[in-house]
């Protein structure tokens, strides 16, 4: 599980760092809701690092929020699975 949320941040900032250079140079770019689903499949925290880094997309205040969004469900998600491997641990 961590070397799953390591890759997905990872590749998300990778991506948001290739579509500033895009958008920089005028080619065809990552659509944002390729960007979005990342988020949500677990990489708001590359694609916040990426946001600041590469300062793209810092004046849309939709990223802010799904980004916000996807970091407190995975951040519940993962919360709860801990207390889950603690409950099991215990009946064991």
């Amino acid at each position: 599980m961590i070397l799953y949320y390591a890759f997905i941040n990872i590749f998300l900032f990778i991506l948001m760092g290739i579509d500033k250079y895009k958008a920089i140079h005028r080619k065809w770019r990552i659509p944002e809701a390729s960007l979005f689903v990342l988020a949500f499949l677990g990489g708001p925290v590359g694609g916040f690092i990426g946001m600041f880094i590469f300062r793209h997309k810092i004046r849309k205040p939709k990223f802010y929020f799904l980004f916000t969004l996807a970091f407190l469900l995975h951040l519940c998600l993962l919360l709860n699975y801990i207390r889950l491997l603690g409950t099991v641990l215990i009946l064991r």
